[in-house]
């Protein structure tokens, strides 16, 4: 009686690792830096002009809580302040789309949100693609987690949205 010997299946890679590592270790292309920041730009247009939606509104808040782990994180510091200012300013008009139906921000809040989305627009120019999407997925393990500077809104409308 022989043992059984299992032949083992040796499976090709699909891709060029020198391209793979090239790309991780590239500053993020151009083509689409632009595309993120014309969504974020867009979804500012909307709220400034009051006719924003809760798709806008998590646009910028997501633009908003990257910007401020990466600030937290090292990767331009001086963005802290304006993401405060952001921060305020969508909890605000978040309460004021729960009374009025109408989502849309104040003076201050777009003008904060413009700087907000400059600085990220240089936060994201200034790394690696791979160090930007490690900051992306631990700015989202952070608001999973309910790390202790996470700012939650127990709203029916927005519920599904900021979890």
């Amino acid at each position: 009686m022989t043992r059984k010997h299992t032949k083992r299946k040796v499976y090709p890679l699909c891709y060029d690792t020198m391209r793979y590592v090239k790309e991780g270790v590239s500053v993020t292309p151009t083509a689409l830096l632009d595309q993120l920041t014309m969504r974020d730009l867009s979804s500012l247009d909307a709220m400034a002009h009051g006719l924003g939606t809760l798709q806008e509104w998590v646009d910028l808040k997501t633009c908003m809580n990257v910007c401020e782990h990466m600030a937290m994180n090292g990767v331009g510091p001086e963005a802290l302040p304006f993401c405060r200012q952001l921060e305020a300013a969508l909890i605000d008009a978040a309460h004021r789309f729960e009374r009025t139906k109408s989502m849309g921000l104040t003076g201050a809040g777009i003008q904060a949100a413009r700087h907000v989305i400059e600085y990220h627009q240089l936060q994201r120019g200034s790394i690696t693609r791979k160090e930007y999407e490690k900051f992306i997925q631990s700015t989202g393990d952070r608001i999973r987690s309910q790390a202790p500077e996470v700012t939650s809104l127990q709203s029916s409308q927005f519920e599904k949205e900021t979890t």
